[in-house]
């Protein structure tokens, strides 16, 4: 790998070789090659690799760079009964083994005791300083919703995690179903049983660990914990009735902090609009001065559906075929202050309903 020797006279370059397959291993920094005492801005590969491996920027270097990728100078043996992530990503390959990570990550989900819980752990805290698409397994992992949502509760720096990947990928943590937050819950609490924890310090962890969630999305605060966790009590209030008395208001606020704003996102306006007259024009206590404003009014009582199981996302529009996660949360980021109590509320209106 070589750069260009002025920029080296200028930026600290820091080239190191990482084991894919082990993220907990110490990187090789990779040592450059002088000529009569001159850099020459080549650096060389001494290593004898018996994993694939990649070339990144260290965490000291100045100037980025695109990571490069090198095989395996031994041969890997292939095997169809993969368990681990560090086994899937020596065997992984885009072409002739694409889901060699994507087929461990269900085994993940559904054990939270899982060796590979580790392995993503390390790979965050020692390559943060890196793009996440740099790496398959984050890639895999955002692409599966179940192991997506457990690894909130397995992450051991959940709040930073989550938002990278919300940033990234843009992943919207408001789409995932009720169910599977449920599920997770369930066993983040017997896995704390099963080490002997008394039930009492259970339960407070649970609770601490469902406070920490609610820094990235709105779905764990104490307004919907209960839609979560059964240890919380359900509301019995009319909710729909709450929601129609604060809904206008919301509405006003959100007219007036945005008066001035000539650009909202419109994406999917109309579908969002036509959805949630067709199916819960009950819920809808506000006026549409312009078109241009549906997608942003409209979408938290539909992402509340999709979070409740009563649609699914692609349900929307054939349009939405690939789905467009980016213009997704453009609206659902253009105001937290809106999109947020309406989501909450609309989620507990649903809830209650199939109650």
């Amino acid at each position: 790998m070589s750069f260009d020797v002025k920029l080296e006279k200028e930026l600290i370059i820091k080239p190191e070789l990482i084991n894919l397959a082990d993220p907990a291993e110490k990187p090789h920094g990779l040592q450059q090659r002088y000529s009569n005492g001159v850099a020459t801005g080549v650096f060389e590969l001494n290593t004898r690799l018996s994993q694939p491996a990649l070339i990144v920027p260290s965490n000291k270097t100045q100037l980025a760079f695109r990571a490069k990728f090198i095989p395996s100078r031994e041969p890997i043996e292939h095997s169809s009964d993969v368990k681990t992530l560090n086994k899937a990503v020596a065997l992984f390959h885009p072409v002739t083994n694409p889901n060699a990570i994507a087929d461990v990550l269900p085994m993940l989900a559904n054990d939270f005791n899982h060796s590979s819980w580790r392995f993503i752990n390390d790979l965050f805290a020692n390559y943060s300083h890196l793009p996440m698409a740099t790496f398959e397994v984050w890639k895999a992992i955002v692409t599966n919703t179940t192991c997506l949502s457990a690894l909130a509760f397995k992450a051991d720096n959940p709040a930073q995690l989550m938002e990278r990947l919300k940033v990234e990928f843009n992943v919207i943590w408001e789409l995932i179903p009720l169910s599977i937050w449920r599920s997770h819950t369930v066993k983040y609490r017997q896995m704390l049983l099963d080490i002997g924890l008394p039930e009492k310090v259970v339960d407070n962890k649970v609770k601490s660990k469902l406070e920490t969630l609610s820094e990235f999305t709105p779905l764990f605060e104490k307004q919907c914990r209960a839609l979560i966790d059964v240890q919380f009590t359900q509301q019995t209030t009319n909710l729909s009735a709450v929601f129609q008395y604060f809904l206008p208001k919301w509405s006003q606020d959100l007219m007036r902090v945005h008066l001035s704003d000539r650009e909202w996102p419109k994406a999917f306006g109309y579908d969002l609009e036509t959805w949630c007259q067709k199916h819960c024009e009950s819920l809808i206590h506000f006026e549409v001065n312009r078109s241009s404003h549906k997608s942003v009014l409209y979408f938290p009582i539909f992402a509340a559906a999709v979070a409740c199981g009563k649609v699914q996302l692609e349900e929307l529009s054939p349009s939405l075929y690939p789905i467009d996660y980016f213009h997704l949360r453009q609206i659902v980021e253009f105001d937290r202050h809106w999109f947020n109590p309406v989501f909450q509320s609309a989620l507990c209106v649903f809830s209650q309903e199939e109650a």
